[in-house]
């Protein structure tokens, strides 16, 4: 139960990329296919095929031929759809999924995964875990400054890594705070070699607990 749960929650950048590779092979298949019965004079893109593109040919192309020979689309039980009824239909399949498939990769910005609940969430290992399977749960990265027990800097990141997190806390630390701290200690989760250099460019000596 749980596992569907999160199978309906989530997006995955693989899964995506895999969903959408299929959909461009077969709407190119169906331009082929398109282009050889009709004797269409189209070039179909080498590269990806975008909704544009195909909401262009449709237009351009198939619009006329459905004025030209008068073709009537038909819906219901026993009813035999012509072959460009089909055809057509399919591409409509594709402007829809095409669609979703890029308003996707726009949300993913640079993450693997994005919650369908809350696009800004990334979904990560959390310390707590009742099931004990390593469930991923949709979250966000806070990262703390501490200084002498007193909290003076805050930033939230989709960022599943503490890696990817220091620079941007000292960031907006040095914007927010009338000094700059000669020193800094973390954790060895957030130790990177991009880490170690803005450090070092800031004139900050880094320490590790």
């Amino acid at each position: 139960m749980v596992q569907k749960l999160k199978l309906m929650l989530t997006n995955t950048l693989l899964a995506i990329k895999k969903f959408e590779a299929k959909l461009q092979e077969k709407t190119r298949t169906t331009l082929e296919s398109m282009k050889s019965d009709f004797n269409l004079d189209i070039v179909i893109p080498e590269d990806k095929i975008m909704v544009s593109y195909v909401k262009n040919f449709l237009v351009d192309y198939i619009k006329p031929i459905i004025k030209r020979d008068n073709i009537t689309f038909v819906c219901g039980k026993g009813r035999r759809k012509s072959k460009l009824q089909k055809y057509t239909e399919a591409l409509g399949e594709f402007i829809r999924k095409q669609t979703l498939y890029d308003d996707y990769n726009d949300i993913f910005d640079g993450r693997n995964s994005f919650s369908k609940t809350d696009h800004d969430a990334t979904f990560m290992h959390m310390k707590e875990d009742h099931m004990k399977n390593g469930q991923l749960k949709p979250g966000y990265n806070v990262t703390i400054g501490v200084e002498a027990e007193y909290i003076t800097g805050v930033n939230i990141t989709s960022e599943r890594s503490n890696q990817l997190t220091l620079i941007p806390l000292l960031d907006k630390m040095s914007k927010n705070l009338t000094k700059k701290y000669e020193s800094v200690t973390a954790d060895a989760g957030f130790e990177s070699e991009e880490n170690y250099t803005y450090l070092k460019n800031n004139n900050q000596t880094e320490y590790k607990n």
